[in-house]
């Protein structure tokens, strides 16, 4: 992912401080409590726990909230700090955060192409629906995602240098040749494919297959509206993800030279890279509205949230 300086026209300044820090605040907390519920949730529930789909998303809420931590923490350090990124501050700080954002960002979208698939299968096809959904199947799967992305992405471990004439950190750096020409000219293209070329083709052909099967087996009954209020559910992460991801690939592909050197271009890049992770934080949305037991799940946490409150005041009164 690209570096942002922060610009010195001050005409930006604020809308910098929006989406470089402010935003970034919000998406932490939001997306970090939403996940966490999320989880929790999925994971009490030994009847979904039982299922391949909800064990993708028990993972991909898992990489959403890691996510989070990575560049929105770098800028929030940067704009409300001495206006020096996180991962300037030190080579440790460097490599990890520029390996996780990578490493991270690979597994939501993983993930989610995981779900879209998963859940297609299991409208299209009954021997996968009965013989490929079990929970240690789809643990085994996810933990080999896990180990095959670190694989791909642990060379990133190892850029970053230290300049020792000013003694600063220097970020997606290194003094092997073949390996920064790695980083520079052949994996933005795999970053590309993982993270947008073979997700959209899967999303797309998912959503039209599942949107085909279940307007052509329509029925009224209660298991029906079920799977159909979590396959819309799915299908809108999936369009979500699309949408609020695409500016960014286009930003820092297709239009970056035409961005470059303005005095907006700190302010849209930021822009593009905060809507990007806004999607890490909307998971807790979509489980609210297609899940009827999640929606009292919540009702009950904040009636407990606030009666314990009540307690509190009575005690302290007295």
């Amino acid at each position: 992912m690209s570096s942002i300086w922060q610009t010195n026209d001050g005409s930006f300044e604020i809308a910098e401080m929006v989406f470089g820090g402010i935003l970034p605040i919000i998406l932490i907390i939001i997306g970090t409590i939403g996940n966490i519920l999320c989880i929790n949730y999925l994971l009490q529930r030994r009847q979904r726990r039982s299922r391949s789909t909800y064990i993708y998303l028990i993972f991909l809420c898992l990489a959403d909230t890691l996510s989070l931590y990575q560049w929105n923490l770098d800028y929030v350090v940067m704009e409300f700090g001495d206006g020096k990124p996180l991962s300037n501050r030190s080579l440790f700080l460097c490599r990890s955060i520029a390996f996780l954002s990578f490493y991270t960002l690979h597994l939501s979208a993983v993930f989610l192409t995981l779900v879209s698939i998963d859940r297609t299968l299991i409208l299209w096809s009954r021997y996968y629906r009965f013989n490929m959904t079990k929970c240690r199947q789809a643990f085994i799967i996810s933990i080999i995602i896990f180990i095959l992305l670190f694989a791909l992405d642990a060379f990133i471990l190892s850029l970053g240098i230290i300049n020792e004439n000013t003694n600063e950190v220097i970020c997606y750096y290194s003094l092997n040749e073949n390996l920064l020409n790695f980083f520079l000219n052949i994996y933005p293209w795999i970053h590309l494919i993982i993270m947008y070329i073979i997700p959209f083709l899967i999303m797309i052909i998912g959503i039209i297959l599942i949107i085909v099967k279940l307007y052509n087996y329509r029925t009224n009954t209660r298991h029906f509206n079920q799977k159909q209020r979590l396959s819309f559910m799915l299908v809108g992460m999936c369009i979500v993800y699309m949408i609020l991801t695409l500016p960014n690939r286009l930003c820092f592909s297709v239009f970056y030279s035409d961005i470059l050197n303005h005095n907006y271009t700190d302010t849209v890049l930021l822009a593009s890279n905060t809507l990007l992770y806004t999607r890490n934080a909307t998971n807790i949305v979509f489980l609210y509205i297609g899940s009827i037991k999640f929606r009292k799940y919540v009702a009950k946490l904040c009636c407990c949230y606030c009666q314990q409150r009540h307690r509190n005041r009575i005690l302290s009164v007295q």
